[in-house]
């Protein structure tokens, strides 16, 4: 890669990490199934006609709380606590 298009390059995924609001995956128990099963699912399922926006919402909202109901909701809160940093 020239030297040119590498900075340019990392000079954007700099520029993106550094902006406050910027937001990262999800660093938690469970991060892929919330987000490459159930959202990744709903949202295929909107997108090719099968249900309605409302619909892939409340699949999503359901799939979620299952998951966070499985890993343990205190648990999934302490842990996306220390992914940000906080106490």
């Amino acid at each position: 890669m020239p030297k040119e298009l590498a900075d340019n390059y990392l000079g954007a995924i700099n520029g993106a990490l550094n902006n406050p609001n910027m937001a990262s995956d999800m660093k938690i128990p469970g991060a892929q199934k919330y987000t490459g099963v159930i959202l990744d699912t709903e949202l295929a399922r909107y997108l090719a006609g099968e249900i309605t926006v409302d619909e892939a919402l409340k699949n999503i909202e359901a799939g979620w709380e299952e998951t966070t109901d499985d890993f343990g909701r205190d648990a999934q809160i302490k842990a996306q606590a220390a992914a940000l940093g906080l106490k």
